[in-house]
């Protein structure tokens, strides 16, 4: 099974946004998804939000705790 998110960030909020995610290293951004593999990420181009995909047949739970924590 395979699951579709999609996100959006208020335009008050971008900047702020953008410097806390653009500033995780790799071992932070790892640590953040726990057990839940990202097969990818798109972004809107204005910035804005966009949308991310995860295969996750058993682990249902780890991926709602993951999106519970972004």
């Amino acid at each position: 099974m395979f699951f579709l998110g999609e996100y959006m960030i208020k335009t008050e909020n971008r900047v702020a946004t953008w410097n806390t995610f653009g500033n995780m290293t790799l071992e932070e951004h790892e640590q953040s998804l726990g057990e839940v593999k990202l097969l990818g990420r798109w972004h809107h181009l204005n910035g804005g939000g966009g949308i991310d995909n995860y295969p996750c047949m058993w682990q249902r739970q780890a991926l709602q705790s993951m999106l519970t924590d972004w």
